[in-house]
């Protein structure tokens, strides 16, 4: 509701408040400039903004949000556990990845005050990742985020979840972050060759046979067997596929 009321500001008030913000030490420059360079697309910037928060503008969920009853740095001070029921019904992305986005950063913010790690160590365990929308800057949080004490568990259904979000590139870089990965049945094939290869592979020995049956009385040949070494996949694809 905050959001929408300054957006019902003239854009003149809205100047003359981020002027008084910055110019008294409140606000960042980095946010001020960042308004200076977005007055010339006001009208754009204010008509997506609407769109975004559109579901939030009336009903219980616009009174739950219209204040906040917890201070989200509480959680690095002393020991949470905070859970965040997912809602089954409308699209909410936007409003769960806004709150996941301040509170990462109102943790590292408490981190850095705090001569570079939090108080007492925070797990997120992301069940249904790919249902809270993308997180801004997700891919730096993960690859940053451990040496302030915050760790990381996503828990997606498929690679195919992440990469629709966030890109290959992102994607690649959380992957590259994940110290540890674990594997379930998996039910696409591109997850499971990503495991696949992951595991690797390992050198057998391979007995082929060889017969020449151009002739009819080449079916009478002794086979000629062959030992050598193969590389196969520790598991293959289709093996991710078919665990319990």
């Amino acid at each position: 509701r905050a959001v929408l009321s300054i957006l019902a500001w003239p854009q003149e008030a809205i100047d003359a408040a981020f002027e008084d913000a910055y110019r008294s030490g409140k606000l960042p420059f980095y946010y001020y400039e960042k308004w200076q360079a977005a007055k010339p697309l006001f009208g754009n910037f204010m008509t997506g903004v609407q769109n975004k928060v559109a579901e939030i503008t009336e009903g219980p969920l616009a009174r739950v949000l219209a204040g906040h009853d917890f201070d989200l740095e509480s959680i690095g001070r002393e020991k949470t556990a905070l859970f965040v029921i997912l809602p089954t019904m409308g699209d909410l992305r936007p409003v769960l990845a806004c709150f996941y986005f301040m509170l990462f950063k109102r943790l590292i913010d408490l981190a850095e005050r705090n001569f570079g790690r939090l108080p007492v160590p925070v797990r997120f365990i992301l069940d249904e990742f790919a249902n809270i929308g993308r997180v801004p800057d997700f891919e730096q949080r993960i690859s940053f985020d451990r040496g302030f004490g915050v760790n990381y568990v996503c828990i997606l259904q498929a690679l195919s979840q992440f990469t629709d979000l966030y890109g290959a590139a992102a994607t690649q870089t959380v992957l590259a972050n994940a110290d540890v990965q674990v594997s379930l049945r998996v039910n696409d094939m591109r997850t499971a060759q990503h495991f696949s290869s992951m595991l690797g592979e390992a050198e057998t020995w391979h007995i082929s046979e060889r017969r020449d049956v151009t002739a009819p009385w080449g079916r009478l040949e002794v086979p000629k067997k062959t030992e050598s070494l193969k590389k196969t996949p520790l598991l293959h694809p289709w093996q991710f596929r078919e665990l319990p």
